[in-house]
């Protein structure tokens, strides 16, 4: 490949995960991928539940081993579910939902050394911002909020 194709792919990925998009360009993207509003929200509900349940129970790296949090998550993960359950929305118990929760909060919480409420408030931040469709800026964000999206619609279902 040559040197100024190179340069050409850097200048197109840095556009990719950088430059803003305009809003109305945002909105078509989601409506060509069967965005719908209310399960946008759904998300976002289902992501700050889960996120606040491993926050607040979450005993400390002294006292929790690698199996301990392993074993956390489960039991926030099966918390979580039950309390949407109660609400008649039902989510798969296993699969690419949980698989893609698991390793997000083992990244960006579990992992940490720090776990300090400054930590906790951040963490809590970059979910919202994460999972909120109205937040999203770039062309990157929004193919990842898609992925999750669709992974998502896959793993609920809810009992009328």
């Amino acid at each position: 490949m040559r040197r100024i194709d190179k340069i050409l792919k850097s200048f197109d990925f840095i556009e990719y995960i950088s430059k803003p998009m305009e809003r109305k360009d945002i909105h078509l993207i989601l409506k060509i991928n069967g965005f719908i509003t209310e399960r946008g929200d759904l998300l976002l509900d289902f992501c700050k539940s889960l996120t606040e349940k491993i926050i607040r129970t979450y005993l400390g790296d002294d006292v929790m081993s690698l199996e301990d949090r392993e074993k956390h998550f489960q039991w926030c993960w099966e918390s979580v579910l039950k309390d949407f359950g109660k609400e008649l929305i039902y989510f798969t118990k296993k699969g690419d939902l949980r698989d893609y929760f698991e390793y997000f909060f083992y990244e960006i919480f579990y992992s940490e050394e720090t776990k300090e409420e400054k930590s906790f408030e951040k963490t809590l931040y970059f979910v919202i911002k994460s999972f909120n469709y109205n937040m999203i800026r770039t062309k990157s964000e929004i193919d990842n909020y898609l992925d999750l999206y669709k992974i998502f619609n896959k793993s609920y279902n809810v009992s009328v």
